[in-house]
């Protein structure tokens, strides 16, 4: 009988051996689980983190602020203004109200004509009330003044020729602007392209 209860104490020691060995291994797995469980989330943030620097990369690029900003004429008497583009965008201007043949006008020009010798020299002869050196100006017309859009045309309202013919006669605030150049080219300085570009200046005039 003793011998019998010997082996049933053996046994059961035996049996409690291996519950604890279970639990160990049980222990070990949940804790490996555990582990792999938790490395998701730094991966994650090591992620995050290495993206931030991209972002701040680009974001200078979004930021249209620090683009070049447009150029403009301003003509301060008149408070209106026009935007420059090559080869032009050293423009300059004049305001003449003693001439008897035209509106009130601002000349048109640019430092490089103002420093012509050449372009000087043909304008002080032939127009001593006119600003030079310049080839083109830009003429105000209060609304009830007249004129015609065309030589020999019948006489209308300067806010009836805006109305006919908006693109020549542009209405700003409460005056209506004209632009008009001569033909030809004085001096070498002047050319083409510069009266084509304030011709395409006075279509964006505007109030400033």
């Amino acid at each position: 009988m003793n011998k019998i209860h010997k082996n049933e104490k053996g046994f059961s020691a035996v049996e409690v051996v291996m519950v604890i060995v279970i639990i160990a291994l049980i222990g070990v797995v949940g804790w490996m689980v555990y582990k792999n469980q938790h490395k998701t989330p730094v991966k994650v943030s090591i992620a995050k983190t290495t993206s931030s620097p991209s972002t701040s990369k680009t974001s200078p690029a979004n930021n249209s602020s620090t683009a070049p900003q447009a150029s403009y004429l301003v003509i301060k008497e008149w408070g209106v203004k026009l935007l420059l583009t090559t080869p032009i965008n050293d423009a300059t201007y004049q305001i003449v109200t003693n001439n008897q043949y035209i509106k009130p006008a601002a000349f048109l020009s640019t430092a490089t004509l103002d420093a012509s010798a050449d372009c000087k020299a043909y304008y002080l002869p032939g127009a001593p009330n006119d600003p030079t050196p310049t080839f083109q100006d830009i003429e105000r017309y209060s609304l009830t003044d007249t004129t015609s859009l065309y030589e020999g045309g019948p006489t209308i309202t300067a806010s009836q020729a805006a109305q006919q013919s908006p693109s020549t006669y542009k209405l700003v605030g409460n005056y209506v602007y004209y632009f008009r150049h001569g033909n030809g080219s004085p001096c070498k300085e002047q050319t083409t392209a510069q009266t084509d570009a304030f011709e395409t200046a006075f279509s964006t005039i505007q109030l400033n």
